[in-house]
């Protein structure tokens, strides 16, 4: 029997639960509840900033949050209040808040798409002259070539954080599972989904029940999907490609696009991914995996761990999930993606830039980083020996309950003479271990990696929204079977009338700018 949600009542309930948080809708209930420690309102005479951050998966102990607001108070001057929200409502939240005229000065960290929409609309600020006069360890602490990215008509516009691996989708499956049923790791597409069918039809976990799921994304769903199996199906995975006019093209328009979309359809009809991926929240799937009942997974390298991974080690410490790189007809390499991660910006409503700049040039330094990221030494951790970190409390190993872990922390940054993830904690050795594997995989740069893109020059821009709704919904149809793969030739039609075509255009200026300028 297929595991599978029927596709004609699937799809309208999919568009309707999904409509709103991925392309912001309204979203009714008012606002999220703020989680995190709760610091109260300032009783001190300094500058005020206040930051949203997006909930993590730990709540700190709030006397060690405390003491964490008032060493970055004693340091800095500034009194700095959290305010948290999931991903999902922070734009909302954040937009709520700064229309009633409450102070919100800096921003959560998101996409640089996001950025650009922000500053386009005079939500954010532009920081050159800022950082130039209160951002000395900002600019010499960051890596330069994260300035680039970050920079939109010639002005800065927002703290840009560093990407902690260079290919940061990637599959992993449980290796225990392969164990216990005689398998071997994988190392084609075929190989693969004969594990997938092993995984949801020979009880891999033992249990007598027909309970596993064989295939699951991050938080990203389709976009996971693609960017972890297309290295497989197409000659530059799912970056633009260059066709023989010499015109640089989006992944969707390269015809090897629909054996990858013909493959995850495959996979889902047959029950492989799990199938309910596309209405399921991140929390409702990590719930899965870690009560012990996913066999891959596909996406954000430590989307599943934090929260999920985790607790499947402390309740079943064989378990353990493997980076896979595959063959198959494409590319076989990963990309390399770009240095940045995300971008944190400065408010427009702002009460005080120059105070919220002071800050995050103090998060940039070395102690800044460690007191916002960690908290403090000998009262939230230990440095050992041998230069990792080790929290304090009874249970060191378990990050989940460490008494202090990044609630002030606002942007990522890596000093190269550190360890990324310097703790002793499991979650991070297993951060350490899996990059440590992803970065010696073979790689390729994409064709347009060095072009620098004005997406405020690009005529298009005000479309791209509608289109990328446009390709979602029909990848998703396509992907519950309801749209034949056949049809995706039409859908490219459509989609270029809608305005790819302008955005192509949009692109290859720069990009054909970039190629004569290398010849």
């Amino acid at each position: 029997m297929k595991r599978k949600v029927s596709s004609i009542v699937f799809f309208p309930v999919l568009l309707m639960a999904l409509s709103g948080c991925q392309f912001g809708k309204e979203i009714k209930g008012g606002l999220p509840a703020a989680t995190g420690p709760v610091i109260s309102p300032s009783q001190y005479g300094e500058s005020t900033v206040v930051a949203m951050a997006v909930a993590h998966e730990f709540i700190s102990d709030k006397e060690y949050a405390g003491q964490v607001h008032d060493r970055i108070m004693q340091e800095t001057g500034i009194d700095l209040q959290m305010v948290y929200a999931s991903r999902a409502q922070a734009a909302n939240r954040a937009k709520q808040v700064m229309s009633k005229g409450e102070q919100l000065d800096i921003l959560y960290q998101m996409t640089m798409d996001e950025a650009v929409e922000w500053y386009r609309s005079g939500d954010i600020l532009g920081l050159n002259d800022l950082i130039e006069k209160y951002g000395p360890n900002l600019k010499k602490n960051l890596d330069p070539r994260l300035w680039d990215e970050v920079t939109v008509n010639g002005q800065i516009i927002g703290i840009p954080g560093d990407a902690p691996v260079s290919s940061p989708r990637i599959l992993q499956i449980r290796k225990d599972w392969l164990d216990n049923l005689g398998m071997k790791v994988p190392e084609t597409i075929g190989q693969f989904e004969a594990v997938l069918d092993a995984f949801i039809n020979k009880d891999p976990d033992g249990n007598g029940v027909r309970d596993t799921v064989g295939l699951m994304a991050g938080k990203s769903e389709i976009t996971d999907f693609e960017a972890v199996f297309a290295p497989y199906f197409m000659p530059q995975a799912m970056e633009w490609w260059v066709n023989e006019d010499g015109t640089l093209l989006p992944p969707e328009l390269h015809p090897s696009y629909k054996r990858l979309l013909s493959a995850l359809q495959r996979w889902y009809d047959k029950g492989y991914i799990y199938p309910y991926e596309l209405i399921s929240k991140l929390d409702q799937k990590k719930d899965r995996l870690a009560k012990n009942q996913v066999g891959a997974t596909a996406g954000w390298f430590s989307d599943m761990i934090l929260g999920a991974g985790e607790l499947l080690h402390i309740a079943k410490p064989g378990a353990a999930y493997l980076p896979v790189m595959l063959k198959g007809e494409g590319i076989n390499r990963v990309p390399q993606g770009r240095p940045l991660a995300a971008v944190t910006p400065i408010s427009s409503r702002t009460k005080d830039a120059a105070a919220a700049i002071r800050l995050l040039d103090y998060h940039a330094t070395e102690q800044g980083h460690e007191v916002m990221s960690y908290g403090i030494e000998g009262a939230t951790f230990e440095k050992l020996q041998d230069g990792s970190y080790a929290f304090l409390g009874k249970e060191k190993d378990e990050l989940k309950n460490a008494p202090y872990y990044g609630d002030y922390s606002l942007f990522d940054i890596h000093y190269k003479r550190e360890q990324r993830w310097p703790f002793t904690s499991w979650v991070h050795r297993t951060y350490t271990d899996i990059v440590n594997i992803v970065e010696s995989w073979p790689s390729f740069e994409p064709v347009d990696a060095k072009v620098r893109y004005d997406a405020l020059q690009w005529k298009a821009l005000d479309r791209l929204p509608a289109m990328k709704r446009y390709f979602w919904e029909q990848k998703v149809r396509i992907f519950v079977g309801e749209l034949p793969v056949e049809e995706w030739d039409q859908v490219i039609e459509n989609w270029l009338a809608l305005g790819g075509e302008q955005w192509i255009a949009d692109k290859n200026k720069a990009f054909k700018q970039y190629v004569r300028s290398t010849e």
